[in-house]
């Protein structure tokens, strides 16, 4: 049961807001209350609230029909929701929507359901609202190897979260990114650092498309889209297979990129972003914190060791550029 982005969007905001997602033992109870045992293995219950929401809608999006109901995954978790001692009016007939099912009116006299409070704007160290932000995209089409992108998203989170310049950064994510997601995503964050966690070939980076298999997106078009867009946009990581021939197209226009020259394995790719972000979360230029990361890959003994390229505009020396 795939969403259109503004439907999944929604959800996903509706349901980070509610009290049994804000902690493990409540995310349980979720999904147990809603028949949806069998996810309960394959799901982190550590990730941060919208993350995993995030995920699980993604995955419910993409399992397809439940034994027991005869019914699509995620109408599990929506009947759940449907619920009025949860949702005022407004948000149960958006449910229900989604649901197929006819809408709610308000009863006449009844005061309206308080509107949930939106989150404030992060302030930036001393106040301000400038922050460095960091886009994190990941694209796992149901046609190819799953990937660990939430691992991946988790230790970039976690290594920012304890060093000393945490409060610098911002980190926005984007799940299951559609080919169309991804002029939006850019233009409503207006990231400083991209990175993508996905498959690629020497072809392009694969999104996905609006039934969630693979979309690819060729080397030019996507150049192309970052030199139109590289006013925010200073530093590129493209966490995916093959990718250095597309760093090298995007580095025509942004001053540093990250590709990979080879395969390169889950494990591999977590731990170079794990302590690439850790590098930068502690006020190290681009070249150290690249440095550090495939010194991680070989710390850890895995063979992917050559495969991260640091690939800069000409004549950007990468020990200039620090976010911190």
């Amino acid at each position: 049961m795939p969403l259109n982005l503004e439907d999944r969007r929604k959800l996903i905001d509706l349901l980070s807001k509610m009290p049994p997602f804000q902690d493990v033992d409540g995310r349980r109870s979720v999904l147990n209350a809603a028949g949806l045992e069998i996810f309960i293995p394959r799901v982190n219950f550590s990730l941060a609230t919208e993350v995993f929401v995030g995920l699980l809608v993604s995955q419910l999006e993409q399992y397809g029909t439940m034994e027991a109901t005869n019914e699509p995954a995620l109408f599990s978790l929506l009947r759940w929701a449907d619920d009025p001692a949860q949702l005022g009016v407004g948000d149960r007939s958006f449910v229900r929507r989604l649901l197929g099912l006819p809408p709610l009116t308000q009863p006449a006299g009844t005061p309206p359901h308080p509107p949930t409070p939106t989150r404030a704007v992060e302030s930036a160290a001393g106040g301000g609202t400038d922050k460095i932000v960091i886009l994190f995209l990941a694209a796992s089409p149901t046609d190819q190897d799953r990937l660990r992108s939430d691992q991946e998203y988790r230790a970039i989170d976690e290594n920012l979260r304890k060093s000393d310049y945490r409060d610098k950064f911002k980190l926005e994510i984007g799940l299951a990114v559609q080919v169309d997601d991804l002029q939006e995503l850019l233009l409503r964050h207006k990231p400083h650092i991209v990175h993508f966690s996905g498959h690629g070939s020497t072809e392009g980076i694969v999104l996905e498309d609006h039934t969630g298999r693979a979309s690819l997106v060729p080397p030019e078009a996507l150049s192309d889209l970052f030199e139109i867009l590289r006013k925010n946009i200073r530093c590129v990581v493209l966490n995916a297979c093959l990718s250095e021939a597309q760093a090298r197209g995007i580095a025509q226009a942004i001053e540093a990129v990250v590709g990979m020259s080879q395969e390169i394995g889950d494990s591999a790719a977590i731990a170079f972003a794990s302590a690439f972000y850790q590098g930068l979360g502690y006020g190290e230029d681009i070249l150290t914190a690249f440095r550090l990361g495939v010194n991680l890959i070989r710390r850890q003994g895995l063979p992917d060791g050559a495969a991260p390229h640091l690939i800069c505009r000409e004549g950007v020396d990468a020990r200039s550029i620090k976010f911190a």
